[in-house]
């Protein structure tokens, strides 16, 4: 195909052929593009940019129908390009909302943004209201996902405020639902549940279950950090009832393991335990290692609990093995914590001390300080219990440095306390090298080791 003519008439008719094609018949094999690639190229050495923008379209559209999203991708950015050379901000802004979404899909959060922003600055808000609405709520749920949460706020506010210009009720329920979370990650638990109550009946109306059940969800989430265990375990009952009827079996075990923790925090045991027992079976049948390490992980604490230590062992053995697949290490750390704990219950010190250092490791690569603190804690009184008081000391010294450092004044006070009783368990060598080591550590600044006694002593005998 060598003549200008015959290759103007092959690009026309590829690019008619291509207009005419319904939306659901785009999903050409890749073999069968290859007149359609031919024909783009040609296209765009023969300038013959709308045909281009058509030849385009429909590549990108074939691709993405089957989920091809690295070929769709390429022909979107050219789409683009070609719609800004022609000046039609809405091919542009049509482009650029689908590569976003590509972004998204691809875990690419920041390309995202930077195209949904792109088509945003493209539409107009008289003429493309429902577009740009649907554009901010996914900029809203980008701003939640990477912790902005102000900027989450004024886009998914915006975005309610056109679906409500819009009166489009799907669009009102789903900005208030995340409007709800993100309420939830300020702390602003009151808010939160207007938000998602305000969603609900909306999500009912539109025949939404699972927006409805996700709604439920959230309020038994509200409930439960209130303490209302009543309002939690009815919402986590609605919710899981919805997501049974809709057959997603995995949502209905997350609502299944929090019922779990509610019975767990009102000492249900026997209850907790089915409801744990129902959740994991669903997360082992759905592979879902992460669900089925914390549902495992819960009825090692559950286990303790009732000091069943063989079947707690048994559950955090499990837990500990996933979040090792996992390559969790804060998770590994908390599990390694728990199954000390049990071994001190035990009296096992050598064992509970190996899996506190384990924790202590973990926690201090992850400059987790708070945790770590919490855990030289443990390590001092585990050497209390030991009569290792000399070597107690040193373990509560470094827990009262690092609570010192998180600011945190109760914790601080209290391994101090511990230290104190520690001190006056030991031989009166031992007692002198303690003092010497808390002035070392310039503790007497904030508190003398007599003025703590005094504290203490007085506290003690307050009734």
């Amino acid at each position: 195909m060598t003549e200008p003519k015959e290759q103007h008439d092959f690009v026309v008719r590829m690019a008619r052929q291509a207009a005419q094609l319904p939306v659901d018949q785009h999903a050409l094999p890749a073999c069968d593009e290859e007149p359609f690639e031919r024909a783009v190229q040609t296209a765009h050495q023969l300038n013959m940019l709308d045909a281009a923008l058509a030849l385009h379209q429909f590549l990108a559209l074939s691709a993405l129908a089957r989920q091809d999203t690295d070929r769709a991708a390429r022909h979107f950015t050219q789409l683009a390009k070609v719609g800004q050379e022609l000046q039609r901000p809405q091919v542009e802004a049509v482009a650029s909302h689908q590569l976003a979404r590509i972004a998204r899909e691809q875990h690419d959060p920041q390309q995202a943004l930077l195209w949904f922003e792109r088509a945003l600055a493209l539409l107009s808000p008289d003429e493309d209201a429902a577009d740009m609405a649907i554009i901010l709520h996914h900029l809203g749920s980008i701003h939640e996902e990477q912790g902005d949460l102000p900027q989450a706020e004024i886009c998914s506010k915006k975005a309610l405020a056109l679906f409500e210009q819009l009166s489009n009720d799907q669009g009102i329920a789903g900005a208030c639902h995340q409007l709800g979370q993100i309420a939830q990650e300020q702390r602003d638990l009151a808010v939160a549940a207007r938000w998602h109550r305000r969603a609900l009946p909306l999500f009912t109306n539109l025949g939404n279950s699972r927006g409805a059940a996700s709604c439920c969800h959230q309020l038994g989430r509200i409930a439960q950090e209130q303490q209302d265990y009543a309002a939690a375990q009815e919402w986590y009952g609605q919710s899981l009832q919805l997501f049974e009827q809709l057959g997603s079996l995995h949502d209905a075990a997350l609502n299944a393991h929090q019922l779990g923790r509610i019975a767990q925090e009102q000492r249900e045991f026997e209850a907790a335990e089915q409801w744990y027992g129902e959740a994991l079976r669903i997360f082992q049948q759905q592979h879902d290692h992460r669900s089925q390490a914390n549902t495992c992980s819960q009825l090692g604490i559950l286990a303790q609990e009732q000091c069943d230590f063989t079947t707690a062992r048994t559950y955090h053995a499990q837990a500990l093995q996933l979040y090792r697949q996992l390559e969790s290490s804060l998770d590994i750390a908390h599990t390694c914590n728990q199954l000390a704990q049990i071994h001190q219950e035990q009296r096992d010190y050598q064992a509970a001390e190996r899996w506190y250092a384990q924790a202590l490791v973990l926690y201090e690569a992850n400059n987790n300080t708070f945790e770590s603190a919490l855990t030289l804690g443990q390590l001092g009184y585990l050497k209390q219990l030991q009569h290792e008081h000399e070597q107690a000391g040193h373990w509560f010294l470094r827990a009262i440095q690092g609570f010192a450092d998180q600011e945190d004044s109760y914790k601080m006070s209290t391994a101090m306390v511990f230290f104190l009783k520690n001190l006056q368990q030991a031989d009166p060598q031992t007692a002198q090298q303690l003092r010497r080591l808390w002035e070392k550590a310039d503790f007497d600044s904030i508190i003398t080791l007599e003025e703590l006694e005094e504290q203490v002593d007085a506290d003690e005998a307050a009734p």
